[in-house]
């Protein structure tokens, strides 16, 4: 299982918050928010695994998360609109499941592929293209 290529500091700088770190670096969790909603990213770079959460501001429950198998890599894009994230070659995977339906070992032979698209400034926008 190759582990996830990514650069904390373009997370750090992109959602502009620093993490809550595991130790050994096992889970990295981001959380920020915008317009009353609270944005939350995990981020398990030893599985290559990122679920992000977004909902509304005081509730309990999450409005909608999503849960990626990240085969590529995690970076940060800037234009002069401003700065996103790109997860790239991700697999999309059922909501709920780190591992099912699927081991991690056989997500990597999956020849679908998309790109993940996150920014939070202005506005959180998430896009699957």
């Amino acid at each position: 299982m190759p582990l996830l290529n990514w650069d904390p500091t373009d997370v750090i700088e992109c959602l502009e918050v620093l993490p809550d770190e595991e130790e050994y670096g096992i889970r990295y969790g981001f959380t920020c928010t915008a317009d009353g909603l609270r944005l939350q990213m995990d981020v398990w770079p030893l599985e290559s695994m990122v679920a992000i959460s977004v909902k509304r501001e005081g509730l309990t429950e999450s409005g909608v998360t999503f849960w990626l198998y990240v085969r590529g890599r995690v970076r940060q894009v800037k234009d002069k609109s401003g700065s996103e994230l790109r997860f790239e070659n991700v697999l999309p995977l059922p909501l709920g499941s780190f591992y099912d339906p699927y081991t991690l070992d056989q997500l990597g032979r999956f020849e679908y592929q998309a790109t993940f698209r996150l920014s939070v400034k202005p506005h959180i926008r998430i896009e699957l293209i």
